[in-house]
């Protein structure tokens, strides 16, 4: 999976943004890096194959204006930088990043539909390949593979052309191409606020006196927050400085698990970690079976959570160790959970 943050304040956003990522990089992501920002009613972004380091050392992105912005790190998958998010559209007005996968939602024929759809309307997809990738945007024709993120910014800008209000844009994509996700979207036309939607991936929110804080994890948030809250599911919502609002996303046909098995999560995650060191997957692969499979888990959120309260009960720490990256000689944080 991947790891995303946010930032809406008062101060530079991408010092912020930049330990967000850093925070957490290596749970998950790492193979793919990028960070967008809003300043003056201009788009400024960068993203590279690589972590947080090789972002750095490759782009300006430390230079980008703007206090408020979005930034993403993704997991080993295919293609080269134009597969980094975030994703932008052809105005380079609007910039999204998400995480997540199609889930339970696989119908090929309505994705189909919408890149015949937006082809139609002159969407170029620079993320193609002739590759058949599992997961993605599958081509009309059978030819190849488009990255499904890309498909939604595409999506959600046409939309957007003939909807004024974002949040109705966002409620119009998600009902056509509803996924397991959880997303970030930066326009320029909103200058001051960060847009999200979340159907069942983590998503948690940071408030301090005179800004809003967004991430995968809880962990990556600076002590001194005043307040620490998940992000609801199935839901919409705009985030300023000052606070946020919520609207509901009508389209699912699956429900999502609402209720923690949180006792035995625990227990789980705690059983294997005596037994050997654990990356993220091997702990939601530890608890998985404890979801209901008529409907879409929270279990990243649970894991998250519950490395959180073991981090704080001193029971485990964080071990980071370079494993090769998508280039040659490239390497690349990943980050196991040790017992004590």
């Amino acid at each position: 999976m991947c790891n995303l943050a946010a930032y809406i304040g008062d101060q530079p956003a991408v010092p912020i943004l930049l330990d967000l990522l850093d925070a957490q990089e290596g749970l998950a992501g790492g193979y793919f890096t990028g960070i967008a920002t809003i300043h003056e009613g201009q788009l400024h972004y960068r993203k590279v194959v690589g972590c947080l380091a090789d972002l750095l050392a490759e782009t300006d992105a430390a230079k980008l204006p703007g206090t408020c912005g979005i930034i993403h790190s993704r997991s080993k998958g295919f293609g080269g930088v134009e597969c980094a998010h975030p994703f932008v559209n052809p105005d380079e007005n609007l910039a999204l990043v998400l995480n997540g996968h199609t889930g339970m939602y696989g119908d090929t024929q309505k994705t189909a539909a919408i890149i015949t759809e937006l082809q139609q309307n002159n969407y170029k997809f620079d993320t193609f390949t002739s590759d058949i990738i599992p997961g993605m945007a599958h081509l009309p024709d059978g030819s190849g593979t488009i990255h499904a993120s890309q498909l939604f910014c595409m999506l959600l800008d046409h939309i957007h052309k003939s909807k004024a209000d974002i949040f109705a844009s966002l409620q119009a994509s998600a009902q056509r191409l509803p996924k397991e996700v959880v997303g970030l979207l930066l326009h320029a036309d909103s200058p001051d606020c960060v847009y999200a939607w979340r159907f069942n991936q983590p998503l948690m929110i940071a408030r301090s006196a005179k800004a809003t804080w967004l991430s995968t994890c809880a962990l990556a948030f600076p002590e001194g927050m005043e307040a620490i809250m998940p992000a609801p599911i199935r839901s919409l919502m705009r985030f300023t400085a000052q606070g946020f609002e919520v609207k509901p996303i009508r389209e699912g046909k699956l429900p999502v698990a609402n209720i923690f098995p949180f006792a035995e999560g625990y227990q789980a995650m705690v059983n294997a970690l005596q037994e050997k060191d654990c990356g993220i997957q091997d702990l939601k692969d530890a608890s998985a079976a404890l979801w209901p499979e008529t409907m879409s888990p929270q279990k990243d959120m649970m894991v998250y959570e519950i490395v959180r309260l073991l981090l704080h009960e001193q029971k485990v720490t964080l071990q980071k160790e370079l494993v090769p990256g998508l280039k040659e000689g490239q390497w690349v944080p990943y980050r196991k959970v040790v017992w004590k």
